[in-house]
């Protein structure tokens, strides 16, 4: 199992999206902490991506990409909503 790991804030949203669109060929599953965001957006609601949030766990900044990592097994990677990856 690999699983990718992440943190955004609302003004990252378009960099958010094509990190995601990136990471769901390479990834079993996603894990995003949203800090901020009125709503989920409509690209993380998929099977494989599981989305934290600030309003129910307050915000954690970066770190929410920490949020819970205790209970992934497998491979963790943490990225970040502000790099491009290559596919």
């Amino acid at each position: 199992m690999i699983t990718a790991k992440i943190a955004s804030i609302p003004e990252r949203i378009s960099h958010l999206e094509s990190v995601i669109n990136v990471l769901l060929k390479q990834v079993d599953k996603i894990q995003v902490y949203l800090n901020n965001y009125p709503s989920i957006p409509e690209f993380l609601q998929r099977i494989n991506i599981e989305v934290f949030t600030s309003q129910k766990t307050g915000d954690k900044g970066d770190t929410g990409k920490f949020y819970e990592i205790e209970e992934v097994t497998g491979y963790v990677f943490t990225l970040d909503d502000d790099l491009i990856y290559p596919p």
